[in-house]
């Protein structure tokens, strides 16, 4: 696989001050999450959504990206979750 970077649209908008009422909504719809899965981006289709036991996903073209779907099937099964968390306890 070839990496690829798909920066948040509200970055962009902010940088060229855009005024289209559907962009500025789709840049709001940054994450989900409940008790049956996790969404990432939104507009039009999710870019990354994966089930609540984070066994199979789902990619789709999203507004909040712009991005293409992550992969060609659209539909997989995870194999690995990396998580990153921050330590703000600084004492």
């Amino acid at each position: 696989p070839v990496p690829a970077k798909y920066q948040w649209v509200g970055i962009t908008q902010q940088e060229q001050n855009a005024a289209l009422s559907n962009v500025k909504h789709s840049s709001e719809l940054f994450m989900h999450g409940d008790d049956d899965m996790i969404t990432i981006g939104g507009g039009e289709g999710q870019g990354l959504t994966m089930d609540h036991e984070l066994q199979f996903g789902k990619t789709e073209t999203c507004q909040t990206f712009d991005n293409p779907p992550l992969c060609p099937t659209k539909d997989f099964e995870v194999k690995v979750v990396e998580v990153y968390g921050i330590d703000v306890n600084l004492s």
